[in-house]
């Protein structure tokens, strides 16, 4: 039986990947660089922009302890989780 439970959690974390990475891209100018992420519908059938992935500021960590947050800017277009 803990094998089925294991089983059937995996097909539904394996379809909700899916469904979640489907629908078409779109991408957006920030002023750190622009970002693409993906519309996708909601189970309710609401269409929604998705953006998986996006670096809000470096670890304080090393010289950045105790000071001001650092950005990350890039350069190109920055692509969701599941694309790189």
């Amino acid at each position: 039986m803990e094998i089925v439970a294991l089983l059937a959690r995996w097909c539904v974390l394996a379809l909700a990947l899916a469904r979640l990475t489907q629908g078409s891209h779109v991408v957006r100018d920030t002023s750190y660089g622009k970002v693409r992420g993906n519309v996708t519908a909601t189970t309710g059938g609401k269409q929604v922009q998705v953006f998986l992935g996006v670096p809000y500021a470096r670890g304080p960590v090393g010289d950045r302890r105790f000071k001001v947050r650092c950005y990350t800017f890039w350069s190109g277009e920055l692509k969701p989780v599941g694309d790189r």
